[in-house]
C-alpha cells in the first residue's frame, strides 16, 4: 500500500507536470531538485504551483533551508575526457554561487550540453551532438565566446561578441535573451568583462577558433541526393511538357474530325431534305390531278403530311448539327468532356497528364542524405518548408500555366536555401 507520504510527492510532481508555464527541461530540473531538497517544498504553495514560472521556482531553490544563497564548489567540477587549459577554461570571478567555463572546441562544448557540466543540460545549439554546423557559425565565424555560467540549480550561456562589449544570455530553452542581466544576482558586466578577462577572450579566438579547425564534411552522398532531384524535377518538366502537347496534339484532332463529321453530317442531312422537298413538290402538283379516284389521292395527302413530319425533322436535326458545330469553334481543349457534343472518339482529360508522372518531393527518402544536409548545414528549416517547396516544384513542372517565374531547378531550390551541397566546405 502506498505511504501518504509518497502520495504527496507524487501529487507534488504532477503538479510540476501539470504546468504549462515550462518546458520539460526545467519541469525534470525541478522534480529532481525537491527529490534532494525536501525541506524546501514548504516554501511552495502547491495549490497555485500550476501558475508559477520557471523563475519563481528558481528563487526558492536557489535558496538553502536557512534563507542563504546555496555556493557551489566549482573546483569540484570536472568534465571526463576534458583537460583544462587545453579543452576549457575555468573563469575565475568574484561570486561563489556560480561557475563559469568556456568550452574550447566543439567536442567539449558537446559535453557541457550535458549533466556532465552542472546540473541540467539543454539544447543549445553550438553543442548540438549531431552536427558542428552551429559551432562554425556561431563560434569559429562571428568569433563569439561561449561562456557557461552554472549554478548549482541551473545553467545558462553568455556569449560575447566580437568586440568584447555586447553580449546575449542564451537560456536553457536555448533561446538568446536580449536583456543583459538575465542570470538572477548575477552581472555579466562585473564578473566576464574586466579588462583581463577580455584580453583572454581575445588569446581564445586567436589560438583556439581558427576557420582551420573546421572539419570539411563528407559531402558525397549529398552530391548524389542533390544532382538526383535536380535531375528529377527537369525530367518531370520535361515529361510533363511532353504529355500536355500530346494532351494538346489528341485533343485538338479530335475537336477537328468531330468538325468534319459534323460537316458531313449537315450536308447528309440537307441532301435528305432537299430529297423531301423535291417529292413533296411532285406530289403537291399530283393531287390536283382530276383523274384520281379517292383512294389515290389519299394515299398521295398521307404521302404529303409524312414528308412534311420528315422534313420538319430533318430541319431540327440540322439546327443540332449546326449548333454544335458552331460551339466546336470556341471550345477549349481542357473543356472537351464538359459539352454533349457526339466526339468522333473520347476527348482525353488533362487530369490524365499526371497519373503517369512523378513529381519530385523534398519529402522523399531518395533525397534524404541531401535534405539532412541541408537542413543542418543550410538555410533550409524542415517545417512548413518542405510543403512550400514541394508546391513550388510542381508549379515549375507545369510551366505551360505560366505559374512559376524560376528559369531551372537550381534556380527554384537555391531560392529556398537549398543550395549545391559543396557550400557547406567553402
Amino acid at each position: 500500500m502506498q505511504s501518504f507520504t509518497t502520495h504527496i510527492n507524487e501529487d507534488k510532481k504532477r503538479f510540476i507536470r501539470k504546468n504549462k508555464n515550462m518546458n520539460n527541461f526545467e519541469k525534470i530540473e525541478i522534480i529532481k531538485f525537491f527529490q534532494k531538497n525536501r525541506q524546501a517544498e514548504s516554501k511552495v504553495n502547491w495549490n497555485k504551483s500550476k501558475d508559477m514560472t520557471y523563475d519563481d521556482f528558481l528563487d526558492i531553490m536557489m535558496q538553502s533551508k536557512l534563507g542563504r544563497k546555496t555556493n557551489l564548489k566549482c573546483n569540484k567540477i570536472k568534465v571526463k575526457s576534458a583537460v583544462e587549459g587545453e579543452d576549457y577554461v575555468h573563469i575565475i570571478m568574484k561570486t561563489k554561487e556560480y561557475c563559469a567555463y568556456i568550452p574550447l572546441n566543439y567536442e567539449t562544448a558537446k559535453k557541457f550540453n550535458t549533466r556532465e557540466l552542472g546540473v541540467c543540460g539543454g539544447p543549445w545549439c553550438i553543442g548540438h551532438s549531431d552536427t558542428p554546423f552551429h559551432w562554425n557559425s556561431e563560434i569559429i565565424e562571428y568569433k563569439q565566446i561561449p561562456i557557461y555560467i552554472v549554478n548549482k540549480n541551473s545553467k545558462w550561456i553568455v556569449m560575447i561578441k566580437d568586440n568584447n562589449r555586447n553580449y546575449d544570455i542564451w537560456s536553457v530553452e536555448n533561446k538568446p535573451n536580449k536583456t543583459h542581466e538575465g542570470i538572477p544576482n548575477f552581472s555579466v558586466r562585473k564578473e566576464l568583462l574586466n579588462s583581463n578577462q577580455k584580453n583572454m577572450y581575445d588569446e581564445i579566438r586567436d589560438e583556439y577558433y581558427n576557420e582551420d579547425e573546421i572539419e570539411e564534411i563528407d559531402i558525397d552522398d549529398a552530391i548524389n541526393d542533390y544532382e538526383s532531384l535536380v535531375e528529377d524535377i527537369e525530367t518531370a518538366r520535361n515529361d510533363f511538357s511532353e504529355a500536355y502537347d500530346e494532351f494538346n496534339n489528341e485533343a485538338y484532332q479530335i475537336i477537328s474530325d468531330t468538325k468534319i463529321w459534323y460537316l458531313a453530317s449537315i450536308e447528309e442531312k440537307e441532301d435528305e431534305k432537299k430529297e423531301d422537298e423535291e417529292e413533296l413538290e411532285h406530289y403537291n402538283n399530283d393531287i390536283n390531278n382530276d383523274d384520281l379516284n379517292q383512294d389515290e389521292k389519299e394515299l398521295i395527302i398521307n404521302s404529303i403530311e409524312q414528308l412534311e413530319e420528315d422534313i420538319e425533322s430533318l430541319n431540327y436535326e440540322i439546327e443540332e448539327l449546326q449548333s454544335d458545330y458552331d460551339t466546336l469553334e470556341d471550345i477549349a481543349v481542357y473543356e472537351m468532356n464538359d459539352y454533349d457534343i457526339k466526339w468522333t472518339e473520347d476527348p482525353p482529360y488533362e487530369d490524365d497528364i499526371l497519373n503517369n508522372l512523378h513529381y519530385p518531393s523534398v519529402y522523399d527518402f531518395d533525397y534524404s542524405d541531401y535534405l539532412e544536409l541541408a537542413e543542418n548545414y543550410m538555410d533550409f528549416w524542415s517545417g512548413s518548408d518542405k510543403g512550400t517547396v514541394d508546391s513550388e516544384i510542381n508549379l515549375y513542372i507545369q510551366y505551360e500555366y505560366g505559374s512559376t517565374s524560376f528559369e531551372s531547378a537550381i534556380e527554384l531550390l537555391s531560392d529556398y536555401g537549398l543550395y549545391h551541397p559543396e557550400i557547406v566546405n567553402n
